[in-house]
């Protein structure tokens, strides 16, 4: 499992992982995972490696007894298919929640995911560390494959309020639709 040190601060929380992967200070609080539950489309990501053939992530978050279950589709680019992932989120708090993939042989990954910022009815944007990847991940999901510009602009005011922007991200392709 995925062992992970979190120092609370007075700014928010400072997470390192086994695999030297820091995250931190996040801000937000107050985070309401129930809220956080339904259809999410991955839109924007850090690059990274387990990621390279992939097509958009469409994920359903789904409660469950003390857990919620992930159903996740992407389009593997590479095999030329659809892939289904099944996950579930736990140990959830007022900043972060676990989420572990799994497929029908082997774990696939673990993490821990921080919220930085989020409007449940159309973003959120999380930053973590992924079992296996050595620095830290941000995604950025909507509630639709395609935002308004509004919504575009809060999720990226939210990454400009941590020093970054949409423009550090890639994004997913095969989105649109």
């Amino acid at each position: 499992m995925l062992l992970f040190l979190a120092l609370s601060l007075v700014a928010g929380v400072i997470f390192t992982s086994s695999n030297g992967c820091e995250v931190g200070p996040v801000p937000i609080t107050n985070f309401d995972f129930k809220k956080f539950n339904g259809h999410w489309i991955w839109l924007y990501h850090t690059p990274s490696e387990m990621e390279t053939y992939f097509g958009c992530l469409r994920e359903d978050i789904i409660p469950q007894g003390d857990k919620s279950v992930s159903n996740t589709v992407t389009y593997n680019r590479l095999e030329k298919r659809d892939q289904e992932f099944k996950g579930f989120l736990r140990e959830w708090n007022s900043t972060s929640y676990f989420q572990e993939f799994e497929d029908n042989v082997q774990d696939l990954w673990k993490a821990v995911f921080f919220v930085m910022g989020i409007d449940y009815e159309k973003y959120v944007v999380v930053i973590g560390c992924v079992e296996r990847v050595d620095h830290p991940q941000i995604y950025v999901g909507f509630r639709v494959a395609n935002p308004d510009k509004d919504t575009i602009e809060a999720a990226n005011k939210t990454l400009q309020e941590n020093g970054m922007s949409l423009k550090d991200l890639e994004r997913f392709p095969d989105c649109d639709a």
